[in-house]
């Protein structure tokens, strides 16, 4: 449904294409995950917030088609909902294969990690560097 919508707004509004950025926080940030491992090729570049390893058969060998895609992905070290170890580990996996991928990891937060890294300008700077590649 969300790549339908993102189709639809792409066709009705002057959107560039080589521009599109997924971001989510804790469900939303395991939804990026989930999405943009099964669509590698729509989005400039990525950033999951205290998300977790989502339900979509194989997704840790299907993380690597994500080498090419600039990720920054945030973690609060304290986090009792989703623990930071899963980021960790697909961190890990995407820096096996090269992967292109920041990992901030926010020592004295817990789930709740998003404000100071969605307050931070230096995200947005970085989200704005980045253009998809095309394949």
């Amino acid at each position: 449904m969300l790549m339908d919508f993102i189709r639809a707004l792409t066709q009705r509004y002057r959107v560039n294409p080589d521009r599109i950025y997924l971001t989510g926080l804790s469900t939303g940030g395991k939804g990026a995950w989930a999405l943009a491992v099964q669509h590698p090729d729509v989005f400039a570049a990525v950033a999951p917030v205290a998300g977790d390893i989502p339900e979509v058969e194989g997704f840790m060998d299907k993380v690597s088609h994500l080498r090419g895609v600039p990720i920054w992905a945030v973690h609060g070290a304290q986090d009792d909902i989703y623990p930071v170890d899963r980021t960790e580990s697909i961190v890990a996996k995407l820096r096996s294969v090269q992967g292109n991928v920041n990992f901030t990891l926010i020592p004295d937060a817990g789930h709740i990690s998003w404000e100071e890294f969605y307050g931070d300008p230096a995200f947005y700077q970085w989200m704005l560097e980045q253009c998809r590649q095309r394949q």
